[in-house]
């Protein structure tokens, strides 16, 4: 085999060893991207496996639970709100029977009663009723009740 020469075939051995490394980068690549997708849909089966923990509904739905707690928000607030406006005009009604009391022991005082006290006594008298009436409202889950001046 004298005379021969290996170039030729040592040519295409090294063609062939380009175009299997280029084939063997190529493969390397689609390997690389199907382990990221391999490793997506793991993470997405984990995630759809924890569905399993909730076999209700309810127990993910959160946000009709957020409308009830600001609808009682608001209920307590209105509540509140109503029962300060209650103890007001308990307090008034207190006033205002007290000055009636005073204004019957004065007249009970003296023989004769002035046009005044008469007066005074009446419109007491008509405040009180108003206040009843505004106080057994609003216990009544009515708070549209104006105070008024007696």
């Amino acid at each position: 085999m004298l005379g021969w020469t290996n170039a030729a075939k040592i040519a295409a051995l090294e063609a062939k060893a380009r175009t299997l490394e280029v084939r063997l980068g190529e493969l390397g690549n689609r390997i690389g991207k199907v382990q990221q997708e391999q490793n997506a849909l793991k993470a997405r089966l984990t995630t759809l496996s924890k569905l399993d923990e909730y076999t209700d509904f309810n127990e993910l739905d959160w946000q009709s639970l957020a409308t009830e707690v600001a609808r009682l928000q608001e209920e307590k607030r209105l509540l509140e709100s109503a029962s300060d406006l209650l103890r007001q005009l308990s307090e008034r009604l207190r006033e205002v029977v007290a000055a009636l009391k005073s204004l019957e022991t004065q007249a009970r005082g003296t023989p004769r009663q002035t046009l005044a006290n008469r007066a005074a006594a009446e419109r007491c008298q008509r405040a009180a009723r108003a206040d009843a009436g505004a106080v057994a409202r609003t216990e009544n889950g009515g708070t549209d009740s104006v105070l008024r001046a007696p």
